[in-house]
């Protein structure tokens, strides 16, 4: 009989990898700035959860605009990638609501294992949609400037 040493790294569970491939279209920026905030607002002694309401709602809309500037930095060129930019808003919206400690848990009709569903559909889905999908970056031509 083989034991196994409490030092031994287990599997990750098909919902963490589904949070990890999600969380991997969302701009860090978006990421750092959520989990901050909310750490930054965290009151155990109220019920409140309006700031988390906020933060999300907040860093939901901006998350289209990072990845448009995070684009242009990169590729120099105003095109609109649009997988990415949608993806990313999908991805947060999912990562946000099946996050433990999600202000959706205030919902009388959220359960967890909602979250767990919708985030491994998302993740699903966006590793069949991005390879046919994916925007491919372009380079403005030195000739096509000004």
């Amino acid at each position: 009989m083989v034991r196994r040493s409490s030092t031994q790294r287990q599997e990750p569970s098909a919902l963490t990898q589904a949070l990890e491939s999600v969380a991997t279209y969302i701009p860090t920026e978006i990421v750092t700035a959520y989990v901050a905030i909310v750490a930054l607002i965290n009151n155990p002694a109220s019920t409140s959860r309006s700031g988390q309401w906020l933060a999300f709602w907040v860093l939901l809309a901006c998350s289209p605009l990072t990845v448009i500037l995070i684009y242009r930095a990169k590729t120099l060129t105003w095109s609109l990638p649009r997988f990415e930019t949608a993806a990313a808003t999908i991805a947060f919206f999912l990562w946000g609501f099946s996050l433990p400690g999600t202000p959706f848990e205030a919902l009388e009709w959220y359960r967890p294992m909602q979250g767990g569903v919708a985030l491994i559909a998302g993740s699903t889905s966006f590793g069949l949609l991005a390879p046919v999908l994916r925007t491919a970056p372009k380079r403005e031509s030195a000739e096509a400037s000004p």
